[in-house]
């Protein structure tokens, strides 16, 4: 391999451990959709059940089957209603799925029956306006489903959209109305009523309810590094390659597309087989840093799309020698300061061409 990501097992099962601690007996779900923020879906996903997650979210059909295919059995919920095609399926795999129109709902009824219920989530929409049927109109849901023979209602949810904020009173109005919604539906057998995720899980002990749903947290990353928190996680990830080629350069000689970088005097430049093909950004040429040998190198000129180039000094490094891209000393977070993003875009960002390697 020329470049990989490798993924640790040990990183991995420490997250599950924090937030499984901080749940206390809470189940807690592991949100592994965008290929599980670049970790590997099915890979992280069997990692994380072996290391005592209780169910796994995605975010539809597509990320399911993968899962599904992988014969994973563990329970999984979908978080977009699905496509009218989808729902035999969904039905026939046992996924459970998200429910907040009339519409999905009569049509998940339509495809379930008494001997094979469909599961089904209803989303409540308590305030960040993405997704969800407004409090009273998802009682009435709820209501509904609770009532129809095809289906059986397993949850009812809700998102937070300021929990990486601790004591934000937007947060706390959300979880005040989940709780009015909650307290509606008392005489109907619930089982999952669910609203933090890892925002919630640090910040709101009151919003962990009957399960938890953590997606940054367990791949090591805080929600807002702005805002520390009394866990230390470990990110698991990290994106390593071979140098392909060496060169090495007289003084005014340039590097890749439009020459912008020109050495000032006699050095070696290393390529790096990884470009924004792979996810990394563009806008970050010349802005990364390499580490090999116990040192860091910086990149210089363009970003391409299959690789970049590193200035390699007088450093003895030669092709096939092994480098990190991000990890231990230049983390995701590390990367999205300089690109102006954050860390979960970062890791989502990530191709599958990238061979996913899961160590110790």
């Amino acid at each position: 391999m020329k470049a990989w990501i490798e993924v640790s097992r040990s990183a991995i099962a420490h997250n599950v451990g924090v937030f499984k601690s901080l749940a206390a007996g809470v189940p807690l779900m592991a949100a592994v959709k965008a290929n599980a923020y670049g970790h590997g879906i099915v890979e992280f996903s069997r990692a994380a059940l072996e290391c005592g997650v209780s169910w796994l979210g995605v975010i539809n059909a597509y990320e399911a089957r993968k899962l599904r295919d992988a014969k994973i059995s563990a329970p999984i919920l979908t978080f977009f209603e699905p496509e009218p095609e989808e729902i035999e399926w969904l039905i026939e795999n046992n996924v459970s799925i998200t429910c907040f129109t009339e519409r999905t709902l009569e049509l998940v009824a339509a495809r379930g029956s008494r001997s094979a219920p469909a599961h089904v989530h209803i989303k409540v929409n308590t305030g960040m306006n993405r997704q969800g049927s407004p409090p009273e109109r998802a009682i009435d849901l709820a209501k509904r489903a609770a009532r129809t023979a095809s289906i059986e209602l397993e949850g009812v949810y809700s998102h937070l959209a300021t929990a990486e904020y601790p004591n934000d009173s937007f947060a706390e109005t959300q979880v005040r109305r989940f709780e009015e919604v909650r307290a509606n539906l008392s005489d109907l057998d619930i089982p999952y009523f669910h609203l933090a995720n890892t925002g919630g899980t640090l910040f709101y002990p009151q919003a962990r309810y009957d399960m938890v749903r953590v997606g940054i947290g367990l791949y090591g990353y805080l929600p807002n590094p702005a805002v520390p928190a009394a866990v230390t996680l470990k990110p698991a990830l990290s994106l390593k390659c071979k140098l392909s080629a060496v060169n090495d350069l007289e003084p005014g000689d340039g590097v890749s597309y439009g020459l912008h970088w020109k050495a000032a005097a006699k050095t070696r430049v290393g390529v790096c087989p990884v470009g924004y093909g792979d996810g990394l950004f563009r806008s970050l040429g010349g802005k990364l840093e390499i580490f090999a040998a116990g040192r860091g190198f910086p990149s210089r000129g363009i970003m391409c799309m299959d690789q970049f180039i590193v200035d390699l000094g007088d450093s003895p490094l030669g092709v096939g020698d092994e480098v990190e891209i991000i990890g231990a000393h230049v983390t995701a977070q590390d990367i999205a300061v300089r690109a102006g993003t954050i860390a979960y875009e970062v890791l989502a960002r990530l191709a599958e061409r990238l061979p996913r390697v899961y160590v110790d």
